[in-house]
């Protein structure tokens, strides 16, 4: 059996989620936390939902070992935006405000230009309520691709789906039950932004909701040399950074895949 039987996720294309993640050199407060929340109304049009995370604290009582809950342990953990959900009843995108990071989740993937665009737009609402007294440290870019197979397991040719590649050992060519791969590596690079960049990429053949599917996430994350507490000097540093994330987990991708697959998700490098 050839590759027909292999279905990316979205039809067209493999992406599952695209995640941002931007991290915080130092922890939000439960106070500001709050005060994010606060940013409801001007991100309604994209996230009509809010959802404020709940925090227990527990401190020992007289009794030992015995956790006691105080009337005041109970705080904000984190504040969620979810936008409206997705046929299979996930939203179709998140801004996730935590005490270590924002994240934006696209669970519904278009096409980067678009994406990256409203991205943006996000950002400039919830940066300035944060910065400058909590800096950006690192940002980065997870992306999940997905494929199903839906053909008798037995009958896929791993080499149909994957070329040799550095980010996958041989033994997977040959290996005929599941299987999972994770590879790290840490990088200096001085261009655009001087930064520690950090590739995970990991690869898995495996059972999914009754069906053989195979999974590929890519995350990449540049530690920046400089903390950053100015949004112009932010908005400068991710437009140059992220869109070449974009171009890296583009490159992975396609020393991953066989034409063919590439072909089938439309994957130009």
């Amino acid at each position: 059996m050839s590759i027909e039987a292999l279905f990316p996720f979205a039809g067209n294309h493999s992406i599952q989620s695209l995640a941002f993640v931007f991290e915080w050199a130092n922890p939000l407060t439960p106070h500001q936390l709050q005060e994010a929340a606060k940013l409801a109304p001007s991100l309604k049009s994209h996230f009509p939902k809010v959802v404020p995370l709940q925090t227990m604290t527990f401190t020992l009582g007289p009794v030992p070992n015995m956790p006691q809950i105080p009337n005041d342990a109970r705080g904000i953990g984190g504040i969620h935006f979810h936008g409206r959900p997705t046929p299979e009843g996930v939203p179709s995108q998140e801004l996730q405000i935590n005490p270590s990071n924002c994240v934006i989740i696209i669970n519904q993937y278009t096409r980067w230009a678009s994406v990256w665009d409203s991205v943006q737009s996000w950002l400039e609402v919830v940066f300035p309520e944060i910065l400058p007294a909590h800096p950006v440290s690192s940002l980065g870019l997870q992306c999940t691709d997905l494929f199903h197979w839906r053909g008798n397991p037995e009958l896929l040719v791993m080499r149909e789906i994957f070329q040799e590649s550095d980010y996958l050992p041989k033994h997977v060519f040959d290996c005929k039950s599941l299987w999972h791969s994770h590879h790290g590596f840490f990088e200096d690079i001085s261009a655009p932004v001087p930064c520690r960049l950090l590739e995970n990429v990991n690869v898995g053949w495996l059972e999914n909701n009754k069906q053989r599917s195979i999974s590929i996430q890519c995350v990449h994350k540049a530690e920046l040399s400089e903390q950053v507490w100015d949004i112009a000097a932010l908005k400068s540093i991710f437009g140059q950074i992220l869109p070449g994330l974009h171009d890296r987990n583009k490159k992975i991708l396609g020393s991953l895949l066989t034409k063919p697959v590439c072909e089938k998700i439309k994957l130009v490098v």
